[in-house]
């Protein structure tokens, strides 16, 4: 009798503590002003316990400057989407006086918000990068039902402000998507 005692709890333990998870399809097309040269950029998520890419398919568009990102990811309900992030390397003078360049590393990043764990096609949202605002923070709400996201660019020295306080979650491995 014990024996089946422990048994039930352990079966009974097992469906009210398990994690919920899923895969989904994922969809995302990200522009960039015309000063960032889309042709060089690398493209980088970060390695994220919870929410993993499995496949991952990079297109770059010259004629509109942007990056379309298909695949699909794995998840634990309601971790978020990886960080994304973009960069590419240029030259620039340390100062007027002296003819020496440094390699400069440009990085753009995406964050997204609490419990969005994936991303479907949406031609009306628009992700646009600029050097001004590298930094990309998407949140979402529920209006009426309905999940309606909100997409905020940053300065670079707001990375590190609250915007992104809850919601960048970087480690230090990342994956080269392209």
């Amino acid at each position: 009798m014990k024996n089946l005692i422990v048994l039930i709890v352990i079966l009974f333990s097992k469906l009210l503590f398990s994690q919920a998870s899923a895969s989904a399809q994922f969809s995302l097309t990200i522009y960039f002003e015309k000063d960032i040269p889309v042709e060089k950029l690398q493209t980088y998520c970060y390695s994220k316990a919870g929410n993993a890419i499995k496949t991952v398919e990079v297109k770059i568009d010259k004629e509109n400057n942007s990056i379309i990102l298909t695949g699909t990811n794995h998840f634990v309900i309601p971790v978020s989407f990886p960080v994304l992030y973009f960069s590419y390397t240029d030259k620039v003078r340390i100062n007027d006086q002296t003819k020496q360049e440094l390699e400069r590393n440009n990085i753009f990043y995406l964050v997204s918000g609490f419990s969005i764990s994936s991303y479907d096609e949406d031609k009306n949202r628009i992700i646009k990068f600029s050097k001004e605002k590298p930094n990309i923070l998407i949140t979402s709400k529920i209006e009426n039902g309905k999940k309606i996201l909100n997409i905020e660019n940053f300065k670079d020295w707001d990375v590190n402000h609250q915007h992104f306080k809850e919601n960048l979650d970087i480690s230090n491995t990342s994956l080269k998507l392209n």
